[in-house]
């Protein structure tokens, strides 16, 4: 074998650790190709030995990554990577449905894009005994206050594959959602989560599910439960840096990057207290700090060695393709967080209330990371739908 890459270094440390692909696997290919056009002649077979293990599109169950999640706004990747598919097919679909609007037709593409990127994983579901091999769909990022709508985007959803993953938002009623697909044997995701309090709620909502599953003597062949902390997202709100202000705190990069590695450590372990049966995820990582001149990823470094998942979108994974002989692992998700940094970040609102378990679910939806989140999200699938709005203008005239 080839030296081992980064990601085949990180997954080493804990048989348990997943690592897993954030968007659409119809886009890997491309991806992967454009990784090995820019290698040095030295190191490409290398680099194509090691993009195979990752993920090996002849033999998917022998693949490192392990899942998949995907959004609205990512799958336009895949339909935008491959037009010379995705083009006749949409055009075919508004000729099939002559009455139907956009958002009819948008979401049916982007059910079609799930339906497929799920197949192409189903063989690691399948090795695995459902353990693992899920495609996560999310529900529109535009409905995340609407219970009933996204409870129907769910099971339409669900509906395309088995091993597809239902990706609640962690609003109060993304939550009461998780819990209801939960008591049906539906395998979830919840996103659009920041802070210890959502993850307790989630926490809470899956066990109040299982054990109605369980009266009601459900399956659960298809069920899994990952709960994501969207890391980056959480530090990079301007709200941090006025809320250090307020009380006359100023942050460094590597402070915000201890804020949300603290979150999520302690999440570990309220979760291993807890018995919950899922895993916790993380994502929206970032690259840096520079620490005594050599970059790192602390999105992966301080939080290596657990039983957890990590899912990493091609842009990130290039960039920790780039950094790989920088990155050192060890096992550290359940190191203590520095006594003076903590003590710092204690005294800035935002984290404080982010560090406790407790918190009212109304205001789940409120919080600046997901405010700027959700916007951030549906205008970016307000791009897919204007994508089928056109072939709309083009098919119908």
């Amino acid at each position: 074998m080839s030296k081992k890459s980064a990601v085949e270094r990180l997954a080493e440390l804990n048989p348990e650790t997943e690592i897993w692909w954030d968007s659409s696997p119809l886009i890997y290919s491309n991806w992967k190709r454009k990784m090995l056009d820019k290698a040095a002649p030295e190191e490409y077979t290398r680099l194509e030995e090691q993009l195979t293990r990752l993920f090996n599109e002849d033999d998917p169950a022998s693949s490192l990554v392990r899942g998949v999640t995907t959004n609205p706004s990512l799958s336009l990747q895949a339909i935008e990577g491959r037009p010379d598919i995705w083009i006749p097919w949409v055009d075919q679909l508004i000729k099939d449905n002559p009455y139907a609007g956009v958002e009819v037709l948008f979401w049916k593409t982007y059910l079609e894009v799930v339906r497929r990127g799920s197949e192409m994983v189903k063989p690691i579901w399948e090795a695995s005994d459902h353990k693992l091999g899920y495609l996560s769909g999310q529900v529109d990022p535009r409905s995340v206050f609407n219970e009933e709508l996204m409870f129907k985007q769910a099971l339409e959803l669900a509906a395309q594959n088995p091993n597809v993953m239902v990706k609640c938002p962690g609003s109060a009623e993304g939550i009461r959602l998780l819990r209801r697909l939960t008591a049906m044997g539906m395998a979830t995701n919840c996103t659009l989560a920041f802070i210890l309090p959502q993850f307790v709620t989630v926490m809470d909502a899956v066990h109040s599910g299982l054990v109605e599953a369980k009266t009601n003597n459900i399956n659960m062949y298809r069920w899994r439960s990952v709960i994501t902390h969207m890391s980056a997202r959480y530090e990079e709100r301007e709200a941090f840096d006025e809320s250090a202000a307020e009380v006359g705190v100023k942050l460094t990069l590597e402070d915000k990057r201890w804020a949300s590695i603290a979150i999520f450590r302690k999440a570990y372990k309220v979760a291993k207290r807890r018995g919950y049966p899922g895993k916790m995820l993380f994502c929206s990582m970032r690259r840096g700090p520079i620490v005594d001149g050599v970059e790192h990823i602390w999105h992966l470094e301080q939080v290596a060695g657990g039983s957890i998942v990590f899912t990493c979108p091609p842009g990130f994974l290039t960039q920790v393709w780039e950094l790989n002989s920088n990155l050192d692992f060890k096992p550290t998700i359940e190191d203590e967080i520095p006594p003076q940094v903590l003590e710092k970040l204690l005294r800035v609102p935002y984290f404080a209330e982010a560090y406790e378990e407790e918190m009212d679910p109304a205001r789940y939806g409120t919080l600046a990371p997901t405010v700027f989140t959700t916007q951030q999200f549906s205008q970016a699938t307000e791009k897919t739908v204007e994508f089928v709005r056109r072939r709309i203008a083009t098919v119908r005239g």
